[in-house]
C-alpha cells in the first residue's frame, strides 16, 4: 500500500469513528508537511496491538521486515527543525511554526510516552508514538528523507 492510500484509509476510518484525542491530532496534522530533504504529510494511526513496543513490532506496524534498522529519537530533537523560526520569517513560516507548536502540545496532552521511531536508511519512515489514556498506541506517521 502506498503512503497516499495509507493516508486517505486512515481519515475515512477517523471520519467514521475516531476517538475525540486522535481526531484533534488528525485534525492540527491536516496539510502540514514535515520537510526534510523532501516533504511529506503527517498522518494519524492508532495501533490495537497491546504487546509492548519491540523492534520487530514496530516493522510489522511499519509494514517493514523484521530486519529494518528502527532508531529511536526524542520528540523534541524530531520537531526542533519545525519550530526554527529567524526573526524576519514571512508570515506563512511563522503560521506553519504556530501550526506545528499546536501539533505538538495536542500530541503532548493527549499521549503519554512520546517516542519517535525512524525506519532504515536515507527515505525512513517515521513513526511518532505515544500512548492514549485508554493504553491505546496512537500517534503520527510520515516519511524523513536524510543523506
Amino acid at each position: 500500500m502506498g503512503f497516499q492510500q495509507f493516508v486517505n484509509r486512515v481519515r475515512a476510518t477517523l471520519k467514521r469513528s475516531a476517538p475525540e484525542p486522535l481526531a484533534l491530532i488528525a485534525q492540527a496534522a491536516d496539510g502540514l508537511l514535515f520537510i526534510s530533504e523532501s516533504e511529506y504529510p503527517l498522518a494519524p494511526f492508532t495501533w490495537s496491538d497491546a504487546a509492548p513496543l519491540s523492534a520487530p513490532g514496530l516493522c510489522r506496524l511499519a509494514g517493514l521486515p523484521a530486519d529494518t534498522p528502527v532508531a529511536q529519537v526524542a520528540a523534541g530533537d524530531f520537531f526542533a527543525p519545525m519550530l526554527r523560526l529567524r526573526a524576519d520569517a514571512p508570515p506563512e513560516t511563522r503560521a506553519r511554526v504556530a501550526r506545528y507548536q499546536q501539533l505538538i502540545g495536542l500530541l503532548n496532552q493527549h499521549l503519554s510516552e512520546i517516542t519517535v521511531y525512524k525506519f532504515g536508511r536515507v527515505e525512513m519512515p517515521v513513526f511518532i508514538i505515544g500512548r492514549l489514556a485508554n493504553g491505546q498506541f496512537a500517534g503520527l506517521r510520515t516519511t524523513v528523507v536524510e543523506s
